[in-house]
């Protein structure tokens, strides 16, 4: 029979007693302990040669040397402070990498404590599901009111005029269908009903298949440039705190209006320091040869 254990760690839990009553629960208290043999491993595995600094760190732990204050505290390490929120410096952005979670944990003193810091896991868990928003999906929240104008994000009737990307104003708000009017084209006016259905992402990007349940719009007041694409505009403006970054973006934007007169452009910095300068990018290749 083998046993092993770290006599450095935890003692054995002994329900309402005290350093005594731990103490002599330990195998090393039984009448048994001399009879076993007893083989020590010195060498730390698990920090390895390239922790040399840990280790030692961890040896004065184990053995109490450690210096302390007149208060019998310790100094933490400031490579292992905590900058800002623990969770976040410990699962950072892969809370949803199961991987991730099998290997990493936040240790407290108490279960009580412990619970605390797991209902604030769990919450973060279920911010960051309702915080991804691929494009073809509507927001987790959607935030409308009556006059507000939308685009809808789903083929629901072609025939009708019901495509991804039509542009609506909303008329009713019920619970599980908004009202609206075409807003541009021959059917401007047009009433047109958009019920709350399911929705599923079919991004690949993320390790999992998101489901929504929604209204398929949102809110249209800005729009990403590729989205604008086919449009003709009364009045544009250009928001570039982010320049373009691809073939034929500034020209799509620019080209969405009929007059220079009816575009405002707003450019800046890394700083976000207003300049006058924007970025065009074109692939010479991907032109048309005449």
């Amino acid at each position: 029979m083998i046993f092993g254990g770290n006599f450095s760690q935890v003692l054995p839990i002994v329900k309402f007693g005290g350093l005594n009553e731990q103490i002599n629960a330990s195998i090393q208290k039984s009448n048994l302990w001399r009879k076993f043999d007893c083989l020590k491993l010195k060498k730390n595995m698990r920090t390895g040669e390239e922790s040399e600094e840990f280790s030692f760190f961890l040896m004065q732990i184990e053995n109490g040397t450690i210096q302390q204050d007149k208060n019998e505290m310790i100094d933490i390490p400031n490579i292992c402070m905590s900058q800002e929120n623990l969770i976040k410096d410990v699962f950072g952005n892969e809370i949803l990498n199961t991987n991730q979670q099998a290997n990493d944990v936040i240790l407290r003193t108490t279960n009580s404590d412990s619970n605390d810091i797991n209902d604030c896991a769990l919450r973060l868990l279920k911010d960051v599901h309702n915080n991804f928003t691929p494009a073809a999906l509507p927001l987790y929240i959607l935030n409308v009111k009556i006059g507000a104008s939308v685009m809808l994000l789903r083929n629901m009737n072609i025939k009708l005029g019901l495509c991804n990307g039509r542009r609506l104003k909303i008329i009713v708000i019920k619970p599980s269908v908004i009202q609206c009017n075409f807003l541009t084209g021959p059917t401007a006016g047009t009433v047109v009903f958009v019920p709350k259905m399911d929705i599923t992402s079919t991004d690949t990007d993320y390790r999992f298949i998101l489901h929504r349940h929604q209204f398929p719009l949102k809110l249209c007041y800005a729009m990403n440039i590729n989205k604008s694409q086919g449009q003709t505009l009364n009045k544009v403006g250009i928001h570039l705190k982010q320049f373009v970054f691809t073939h034929g973006q500034l020209y799509a934007a620019l080209s969405r209006c009929r007059k220079m007169n009816d575009l405002k452009i707003f450019s800046a910095d890394s700083k976000n320091k207003q300049i006058n300068k924007m970025k065009n990018v074109v692939f010479k290749e991907a032109l048309t040869k005449q």
